[in-house]
């Protein structure tokens, strides 16, 4: 499954069995990069902050609802993280202030 977030925790892969292991892959894209994937694929968005869903979906031109919905990767999952980083959003922004900026990260379990 694929899916697009603002954040990503060790806690979101489902745990392997004692003694297994997992492998998380970083590949970071360009805002071009990461809107090409989302137009050329459904990725299901778990973007838990509201304002930022928003700046995002700006951004790479694409409808992105807000959706605060725990996550569980498995083994062949990826995940593209908008990873922000600047000033707090200020409420019902839809571009980013002056300083801030998001990186993106294909993210992949395997």
């Amino acid at each position: 499954m694929k899916f697009i977030s603002n954040a990503f925790s060790i806690n979101m892969v489902e745990s392997p069995r004692m003694g297994e292991s997992f492998e998380v892959e970083f590949k970071r894209l360009s805002a071009f990069d990461a809107s090409k994937a989302i137009q050329e694929d459904y990725f299901k968005s778990v973007i838990g902050h509201r304002d930022l869903a928003e700046v995002v979906g700006v951004e790479l031109n694409a409808r992105l609802p807000f959706n605060r919905e725990s996550v569980k990767l498995r083994t062949g999952d990826t995940m593209l993280v908008c990873q922000y980083s600047g000033p707090r959003l200020p409420a019902g922004c839809t571009e980013l202030p002056e300083g801030a900026q998001i990186d993106y990260f294909l993210v992949s379990i395997r």
